[in-house]
């Protein structure tokens, strides 16, 4: 039976296995103790320091750790990347701290203080997506969102995958299209997207919190609290419980 890294187990926590793998990820959890305590570790862990919804922060700290270390001798490479891992967590929780110490919030708040645009992987020509997607979803992570638009949009409807959809509503929503930005995240969570309906609730509910639709938000937020291990689950616990 296979081993699973911690990235995988990231992976099972998000939702985000095929169902083969999911079918051997539970049978060794139910097998080995050990790596089921594990894996309750490794979720304790990531909701700890946000990282269950937030892998794009888990992106930056690695980011931050490579850059932070790239020119040091090799000596000191081991004394300061265990003191950033700390840094990271350390300035998370004195901002969290701060947020959650105030009164209850606006739907603006929420959005300035929970949102994020999502790191996303097209991968590189040659897989399965198309060159098309590929270079879109490129745009879209160096961040220019409008010409990410407008090649998402040079994309059949019916050929578009839902990664590529749900990149295509966040550049909406970057751009502060919230109309077209709540109809690509709705097509998601109507079609029951196996990985990302639980993203399109999340960033619906972000799209709603800017647009002055607070009421629609909050029953979104609600739909993710009522689903454990979804998608920012313990970050819509912590919002809910301010609004």
């Amino acid at each position: 039976m296979k081993a699973f890294d911690d990235d995988k187990i990231d992976d099972f926590l998000l939702g985000r296995m095929s169902e083969t793998e999911l079918k051997e990820f539970k049978k060794l959890q139910s097998m080995n103790k050990e790596f089921a305590s594990r894996v309750r570790q490794r979720q304790e862990n990531l909701q700890y320091v946000d990282l269950l919804g937030d892998l794009a922060l888990k992106e930056r700290v690695k980011r931050l750790h490579k850059n932070a270390v790239k020119n040091l001798p090799a000596e000191k490479r081991f004394n300061i990347i265990p003191f950033l891992k700390y840094a990271a967590v350390i300035i998370f929780i004195i901002t969290a701290g701060l947020w959650f110490m105030q009164g209850p919030i606006s739907g603006q708040d929420v959005f300035n203080n929970n949102y994020q645009a999502y790191e996303l992987n097209f991968g590189d020509r040659g897989n399965n997506l198309e060159d098309i997607t590929i270079s879109a979803g490129q745009l879209y992570a160096d961040g220019d969102y409008k010409k990410a638009i407008d090649l998402f949009n040079t994309i059949p409807d019916n050929q578009t995958n839902a990664k590529a959809r749900l990149a295509k509503g966040i550049s909406y929503l970057e751009i502060a299209d919230f109309k077209n930005a709540d109809i690509a995240f709705q097509k998601l969570i109507d079609d029951k997207d196996p990985i990302y309906e639980d993203h399109a609730k999340w960033y619906l509910a972000m799209s709603y919190f800017k647009s002055g639709n607070d009421a629609g938000a909050k029953i979104l937020i609600q739909e993710i609290v009522n689903k454990p291990g979804s998608f920012n689950h313990q970050k819509a616990k912590d919002i809910l419980e301010k609004i």
